[in-house]
C-alpha cells in the first residue's frame, strides 16, 4: 500500500478444543506505519473494543470477547 491508502485486516480466532473458553481477549499491535481509523473495528461476536497506545507510540487494538467460545 502507498502512504494514505486504506488497507483492511482480518484477524481470525477459533476455539479448536472441545470445551468452552471464557475471558478471551484478542490483541493487535499496529506498527508505527499504520493508523487505526476510528470506528472501523468490527467483530463477528459481541465484544468490548479498546484502543491503547503502545511502547512504540503506535496503538494496541483490544477486543474482549463477551460470551465464551
Amino acid at each position: 500500500a502507498l502512504p494514505g491508502e486504506e488497507i483492511e485486516f482480518t484477524l481470525r480466532y477459533d476455539n479448536v478444543g472441545d470445551q468452552l473458553v471464557g475471558n478471551v481477549t484478542i490483541l493487535d499491535n499496529l506498527t508505527t506505519r499504520l493508523e487505526y481509523i476510528e470506528g472501523s473495528a468490527q467483530s463477528s461476536r459481541k465484544a468490548e473494543f479498546f484502543v491503547e497506545e503502545n511502547e512504540a507510540r503506535s496503538l494496541v487494538l483490544r477486543w474482549e470477547i463477551v460470551d465464551p467460545l
